[in-house]
């Protein structure tokens, strides 16, 4: 799933989006990255499931 965050990453970064914090590994799973779109709304987004071993 991790791959789907970089690839998420790179098109976002394309389409103009300011990346804030580039994608990287969380300790507690999963992978993330932040941005600002163009009209300068904050977004996260990353690949960890917390509903996926209950």
């Amino acid at each position: 799933m991790s791959w789907r965050v970089d690839a998420h990453h790179r098109q976002a970064e394309a389409m103009g989006a300011r990346v804030l914090m580039p994608p990287e590994d969380q300790p507690y799973g999963g992978r993330l990255y932040c941005c600002r779109d163009l009209e300068g709304h904050l977004w996260n987004f990353g690949s960890y499931d917390p509903w996926r071993d209950a």
